[in-house]
């Protein structure tokens, strides 16, 4: 089980920024909208 965990965490991820470009700078509005949601959401819980 050890030998598992270990490969299956030991992957290394190659991030190319022309490819992320898009995605990165274009989720401002998505993380404004998830920041209000979760202030509503925490406010309810309290």
């Amino acid at each position: 089980m050890e030998f598992r965990h270990f490969f299956r965490h030991t992957y290394v991820f190659s991030l190319r920024w022309d490819r992320m470009k898009g995605l990165v700078l274009g989720c401002e509005d998505t993380l404004r909208q998830l920041e209000a949601e979760l202030d509503v959401f925490l406010h309810d819980l309290r």
